[in-house]
């Protein structure tokens, strides 16, 4: 056949979670051959500029990228170490504050812009030997059996595989391609995200206030210039608002928004001046009904899409990518089909549950700080106060949310034989 490459494994989706997973991988056995397919060009950036898409990332993330050596190009551009994190209700006096020295770690996680992730992944993709690289590549046609997938491209090229990895978004086209049905839950809100500089130090503190129209979060920056004035003043926002009232905020002029904003957020920051675009996306969460169908299995936001109000979303992709590793090096190493059934369904039975119960945790929330009656107001902020009065509730809590088991306990693969 004109044009066909065969390989063990095709991953469709070249953003973090897709790279990292052709990483991890391609570190099984460089004799494993591995296509990685994206539509769209690299969003790496340059070293200049700041990206207003950004990712929380916990230790065990952290870990994952680490072994990847993804890690020291990270920290080598900008990552910003947050020690503390508070958390307020707008509509009452309570909070919850959490803090590193408390939790016994030097930090509670890193703030870090998607861009510069990718950059560190695209890099040391370029290096790997068993990493075919194909962006931008569409494919027109898609057939799976139960041993094998196959893509036509646009360009003509076909791709042959014993196991394909969809990594294409929380609208994946493969997915939809293979009829895999997604329970949606439209929360009928937007996100809006900008970069701003505040007149008060951001104290490497990652800070939430819950609204009545929406969480609205602030989250530190590392500036790309270490030596300016700002250089510990940026944050990101991800402001989550009714849609009416997103589609009104959008509209404002730039002048009208910051003032907008620096009420929301209380005037704890002092002045609040937007040095980014703005942008809007509808907050919609999906949950795949199955995680694989035949030879092919789904990653990232193709199988969940979480509301971003932890900013969870990255280190789920990534524990997703560090379970499929565990069990595709222990088919490798037993000779078993890296597509086969049984191998796909253990993946799905130790990600599946995990996830669902945090897409319905971050619902429960959404739904709890949605809902101002005068006595439900009440009953929160005394939660609020219980809860970041009682240290070993808030510590356990703290370190499940920090640390993803999966990532964070190392283990082979052999120990879930």
């Amino acid at each position: 056949m004109k044009d066909l490459l065969e390989v063990d494994i095709a991953i469709v989706g070249a953003g973090p979670v897709g790279s990292a997973a052709a990483l991890s991988l391609a570190n099984i056995s460089s004799s494993l051959k591995i296509a990685l397919l994206d539509r769209e060009p690299s969003f790496a950036l340059p070293p200049d500029e700041l990206d207003l898409r950004v990712f929380a990332i916990n230790s065990g993330s952290r870990s994952l990228l680490e072994q990847l050596g993804v890690w020291a190009h990270i920290a080598g551009r900008r990552a910003c170490a947050y020690q503390r994190m508070y958390v307020w209700d707008a509509e009452g006096s309570g909070h919850v504050e959490f803090s590193a020295s408390e939790l016994g770690v030097d930090d509670l996680g890193h703030i870090v812009e998607a861009g510069i992730i990718q950059g560190g992944l695209d890099e040391l993709i370029s290096k790997t030997a068993n990493i075919d690289l194909l962006r931008p590549a569409e494919i027109e046609h898609l057939t799976v059996d139960e041993t094998t997938a196959e893509m036509v491209l646009k360009n003509g090229q076909v791709i042959r595989t014993g196991l394909l990895i969809a990594a294409d978004g929380a609208r994946s086209m493969l997915r939809q391609q293979a009829g895999i049905p997604v329970i949606e839950d439209d929360c009928e809100q937007q996100a809006v995200v900008a970069n701003v500089k505040l007149e008060k130090a951001h104290e490497n503190c990652a800070w939430q206030i819950f609204r009545p129209t929406g969480p609205l979060a602030f989250l530190p920056l590392v500036s790309p210039d270490p030596d300016s004035e700002s250089a510990d003043r940026l944050c990101s926002i991800v402001w989550t608002l009714d849609n009416a009232v997103a589609e009104q905020v959008m509209e404002l002029t730039n002048e009208a928004f910051e003032d907008r904003l620096q009420k929301a957020v209380e005037s704890r920051f002092g002045k609040v001046e937007l040095v980014s675009d703005r942008v809007s996306f509808p907050l919609v969460q999906r949950h795949a009904t199955v995680y694989s169908q035949k030879v092919m299995a789904l990653l990232g936001d193709a199988a969940h899409n979480v509301h971003p109000l932890a900013g969870l979303g990255a280190n789920l992709g990534f524990q997703d990518v560090w379970v499929l590793r565990q069990e595709l090096e222990r088919a490798h190493r037993r000779a078993i089909p890296l597509g086969h059934p049984q191998i796909l369904a253990r993946y799905q039975r130790q990600r599946r549950l995990d996830n669902q119960l945090t897409l319905k945790t971050m619902g429960l929330f959404r739904d709890t700080f949605a809902d101002h009656g005068i006595w439900l107001n009440a009953i929160r902020n005394m939660g609020f106060k219980v809860f970041n009065e009682f240290s070993p509730v808030k510590r356990f809590i703290a370190r499940h949310a920090l640390m993803s088991k999966n990532l964070a306990q190392s283990q082979s693969p052999e120990t879930h034989s």
